[in-house]
């Protein structure tokens, strides 16, 4: 039964309608979702792990990329990878911080540096660290030189962010998807999210087996493409080379789609529903060609959930010019999270940009990184109010 009174309160509005004062103003639309990049050494305590997650909810996160493994180690206790150096001694924060993240709402999707797997001057303390135990594993340059065998000076010089693996290496794909299987099975996440899941540029992915088993399907050696280029173009012309050329970073780039398609596969077996998510290069023909990260085919073949281009620019136009040459061809084929990093950015420029994004095809944003607000009282007012 209606409330006695209540037809008599409705006629005031009816009444300013008809005398012109015109229908109240519709509502504020709803902010766009935001997430947040939460570095591994927030795990390392449970007082460091409530806190994050409560900054989190307080500017309005609704999605966690809080990193479990960050250098092929572990901040969680693991059956497939060494723990973390500085990590939790016992405690299992990254359970604690689902709990909590989920009693606010907040979705969590474990991050992992897939292929990144160490960076630092000094190697790695832990003799179980594939660093140690399999050096083979890693990746061959152009030039023939493994990767491990780069001093951090060498690296900085060719702009490599650090040591990576070779991911058509079946040992390789098949120790990170175990990780993965891990989390998904013993964790209530909402997700996995991929990072450097790539090649650290076209120059590299010579290793010797990979050499001899392109060679066995091509008939050319792929490292010869690029060290004999001119007997080959005196020998079979400059359009051979190129053609030679691209059936190469075809099949390069395929080694790590093939791997995004097995852990997409294993997540659909023992977690339908799952989330896959990655933080990708930001231009996708320039990720495709020259660091073999096709992630707009990712979204469109339904492997990967969202992509997270990662427009790190230093000014809200800047990002947002980035964002609109993505959204150039048409909106993406699956979903769309805008990266930005509070290292380029100031926190009032980052409300302006979500509430221009949307022309592009977004659908969230998501700020790099926790590590850059923790603490910063002004940052977290100004990401709270919008």
């Amino acid at each position: 039964m209606r409330p006695r009174g209540c037809r008599g309160a409705l006629l005031p509005a009816a009444l300013l309608v008809l005398l012109g004062a015109g229908p109240p103003p519709p509502p504020a639309p709803t902010p766009a979702p935001r997430a947040l990049w939460v570095v591994r050494n927030t795990l390392a305590s449970r007082e460091e792990t409530e806190r994050a997650v409560s900054d989190c909810a307080r500017i309005g996160c609704t999605l966690l990329f809080l990193q479990v493994s960050g250098r092929w180690d572990a901040w969680f206790p693991s059956g497939v990878f060494p723990a973390g150096q500085g990590g939790p001694a016992n405690d299992d924060n990254l359970a604690h911080a689902i709990r909590l993240a989920h009693a606010r709402g907040i979705r969590v999707h474990a991050w992992v540096n897939s292929l990144l797997a160490w960076s630092a001057d000094d190697a790695p303390r832990d003799p179980r660290h594939v660093f140690h135990t399999h050096p083979e594993w890693f990746l061959t340059g152009v030039d023939g030189r493994s990767i491990v065998r780069l001093s951090r000076r060498e690296l900085d010089a060719r702009r490599l962010e650090g040591y990576f693996l070779e991911p058509s290496l079946a040992p390789v794909r098949t120790e990170l998807r175990r990780l993965v299987l891990e989390l998904a099975t013993r964790y209530e996440l909402d997700g996995i999210h991929l990072d450097y899941i790539r090649f650290p540029s076209a120059a590299w992915g010579f290793h010797p087996q990979i050499r001899e088993r392109y060679r066995a399907e091509a008939g050319v050696d792929p490292r010869e493409l690029y060290t004999r280029e001119r007997e080959l173009t005196a020998e079979r012309g400059a359009q051979w080379l190129a053609r030679a050329r691209g059936a190469w970073l075809a099949w390069h780039r395929e080694s790590i789609s093939r791997l995004v398609r097995l852990i997409a596969r294993d997540l659909e077996t023992v977690r339908p529903g799952l989330e896959l998510s990655a933080a990708v290069l930001a231009n996708p023909a320039s990720a495709r060609d020259d660091f073999g990260q096709d992630w707009m085919a990712w979204l469109e073949e339904g492997t990967l959930d969202v992509a997270v281009p990662m427009v790190y620019r230093p000014s809200a136009r800047g990002v947002l010019e980035l964002l609109d040459r993505i959204g150039a061809g048409g909106d993406p084929p699956g979903r769309v999270f805008a990266g930005v990093s509070l290292q380029f950015l100031e926190p009032a420029e980052i409300p302006p940009i979500e509430g221009l994004m949307g022309r592009s095809g977004a659908d969230g944003l998501a700020i790099f990184s926790y590590n850059l607000l923790r603490g910063d009282a002004r940052a977290l007012r100004l990401l709270e109010a919008r």
